[in-house]
């Protein structure tokens, strides 16, 4: 996997719908994920490492914000990469909080 990712992606906190949060959160991780291939398991480690960063930090909304992102992709990323990821992050969200994600609601 490229490090591109590791280079522009934040884990601060910034404001969702903001530009500053789709400037360095949203724009990064699509850029990583043009970069590399939905089947290379290195790629979706880095993602579900930058998921898991935010939601430690108390960023769930973040992380929601982000996986819908996947989602509605256009690629193959938003296939079996995603649901690879959405997985990982669901036992994440349940390990901090002791919920689930809206695993439905975040798969259409």
């Amino acid at each position: 996997a490229k490090n591109v990712f590791d280079n522009k992606m934040t884990t601060e906190t910034v404001g969702r719908g903001s530009s500053s949060f789709y400037r360095e959160n949203v724009a990064p991780l699509h850029s990583f994920l043009d970069e590399n291939s939905p089947d290379d398991e290195e790629a979706i480690n880095k993602v579900i490492e930058f998921l898991t960063q935010c939601a430690n930090q108390w960023r769930l909304c973040d992380v929601i914000t982000l996986l819908r992102s996947i989602r509605n992709r256009s690629d193959c990323w938003k296939d079996c990469a995603y649901s690879k990821i959405l997985k990982q992050m669901d036992e994440t969200a349940r390990k901090l909080t002791g919920c689930n994600l809206d695993t439905p609601w975040l798969s259409l």
